[in-house]
């Protein structure tokens, strides 16, 4: 604790306590120590004793805020009690008094460790002695303290900085910091491994490391370093995501995955970059040998079906009129149906192996949704009943930018899944707004809705809700339709986000669904 020297001339201060160990043989000189502690404002608790025996079971039973001692005495000496004092606690203030002493003896206790050397001839300095003396004490402690702190927190540190190393160690993904000019700061191996670079070059300044390599866009262009997801982190954007081919001379190309977000102070300002980098070769390899078999076996698939159905045709007319009250009528029909069927199945294994070979082409142009809907309703009549349909389109609505033919399959999979999931003759509902610089579509139907299990998957590729009839798809439409629409966005601009090109649905069981979409706005 803090404590103050002692101001004689202040009468209205209480008197500070104090527990006084003393080491005294002479009973007036103790009762004349007594006295001085009093007159210097404590109020003294005094425990007086000659021994050495005496002094150990002191220490070792009783709290004391000061040891004084007396230099010498019959069968103990002051600097033996030292001794013993500090060995039991360090920090223990003591001060020597002595009826007189030569200067040889005094610097002698004071090099043991005594905090000062009073004569008793002159107690007026035993109470400010006193006072420094604890103050110094105190001092000692709390450097003492300090120091535990720092060695434990030094611990913690360590602990937890061995943690880290372990984690960064075993994640399978790539992780690098930067500093605010691009130098690495860590990296774990996996990225090391990714990007070549050894930890003795993570200082090297970044556009000297770029040139060590090549990255190239999935459309094969050479990214610009300025480009690069590190850097437009370090800029203050959040990029994820972001798939890069990365050539390195002597090694085999790597496909990357790379997610990049500013390291901001608490205040916002930026002092770094984070980067996870995901090795995707494998995957994108898996991806393509999945698209080469999906087009053979769609390839495959359509030669017997139009076999089938050329020779369905042959038959039918072969037969002539004479079938149509014949029970062959039935089954032929039930051909033609499932011959549909397996035609609109491989159209689709076709339309996903060539939308994921990057093969999706738009001839985007206005498109007046006033007039192209009621003409798609009635081109289509023969899928979607236009009896059905309600078109809700506000006077003034906006153009849109989009492929016609395109944007006839994304509202003949919405249509076509609103009649097919809903109780015949009930309405389905077309309607659409104005919004930031797009148009919202929406399809809503009053049929069966959609388990909430279902709805975070109901865009994924062959994923066939519980809700869905056997025999109905291979579970691509809707997953098409989400890539349809998603090609039809446009960039977003800095500051700004995307413009249209994002699907949802809205669900509840038993009271339907609305399928929305958006569009840009033809400019």
């Amino acid at each position: 604790m803090s404590r103050r020297l002692p101001a004689r001339e202040d009468h209205n201060r209480m008197p500070e306590p104090l527990r006084v160990l003393l080491i005294e043989d002479n009973p007036d000189d103790a009762l004349l120590l007594q006295t001085a502690l009093e007159e210097g404002d404590f109020a003294p608790q005094v425990t007086r004793i000659e021994s050495e025996g005496a002094l150990r079971a002191a220490l070792a039973n009783s709290p004391w805020d000061i040891v004084i001692s007396d230099y010498r005495l019959p069968r103990f000496d002051g600097l033996a009690a030292l001794a013993i004092v500090h060995k039991e606690d360090p920090d223990l203030p003591f001060i020597l008094v002595s009826g007189a002493v030569g200067e040889e003896l005094a610097v002698e206790a004071m090099r043991a460790g005594a905090g000062d050397f009073v004569l008793k001839g002159h107690l007026l300095r035993l109470a400010p002695a006193v006072q420094r003396e604890l103050q110094e004490a105190e001092n000692r402690r709390e450097r003492r303290r300090a120091e535990a702190d720092r060695e434990r927190l030094l611990v913690e540190v360590q602990r937890r900085a061995a943690e880290l190393e372990a984690i960064l160690t075993s994640i399978a993904d790539g992780l690098i910091v930067n500093d605010p000019d691009g130098r690495i700061v860590t990296a774990n191996p996996t990225a090391e491994r990714l990007f070549g670079t050894p930890p003795e070059r993570w200082y090297i300044p970044f556009r000297e490391r770029w040139k060590e390599r090549h990255i190239f866009t999935p459309d094969g262009d050479e990214l610009p370093m300025e480009s690069f997801p590190p850097l437009r982190a370090l800029r203050g954007e959040v990029v994820r995501n972001n798939v890069l081919r990365v050539q390195i001379p002597g090694r085999p190309d790597v496909w990357v995955s790379i997610s990049s977000a500013p390291v901001r102070t608490p205040e916002g300002q930026i002092r770094g970059a984070v980067t996870i980098f995901a090795d995707i070769t494998d995957i994108l390899e898996l991806q393509k040998r999945e698209r080469r078999m999906l087009y053979t076996v769609a390839h495959d698939l359509r030669a017997p079906a139009t076999i089938i159905s050329g020779r369905l045709q042959l038959l039918l007319e072969y037969l002539g009129p004479q079938i149509a009250e014949s029970p062959l009528q039935e089954s032929a029909q039930a051909l033609q149906r499932a011959l549909s069927r397996m035609n609109r199945m491989i159209d689709d294994l076709t339309e996903v192996t060539r939308m994921e070979g990057q093969d999706i082409t738009l001839e985007r142009e206005p498109v007046v949704l006033a007039t192209y809907l009621p003409a798609l309703l009635q081109q289509n009549a023969d899928l979607i009943d236009p009896a059905r349909v309600r078109l809700e389109l506000p006077d003034g609505l906006p153009a849109v930018s989009a492929d016609p033919a395109r944007l006839e399959r994304i509202l003949l999979n919405l249509l076509g899944n609103a009649q097919k999931y809903s109780p015949p003759g009930t309405p389905i509902t077309v309607n659409a707004h104005p919004r930031n610089g797009e148009v919202v579509i929406s399809v809503t139907d009053q049929g069966q809705g959609i388990p909430p299990d279902d709805l975070p998957h109901v865009f994924d590729r062959f994923y066939r809700a519980v809700y869905k009839r056997a025999g109905e798809g291979i579970g691509l439409g809707l997953y098409i339709t989400r890539m349809l629409v998603e090609a039809h966005g446009l960039p977003a601009e800095a500051g700004k986000a995307k413009v249209g090109g994002r699907i949802w649905v809205e669900s509840e069981v038993g009271k339907g669904s609305t399928f929305s979409f958006t569009l840009p706005m033809a400019s």
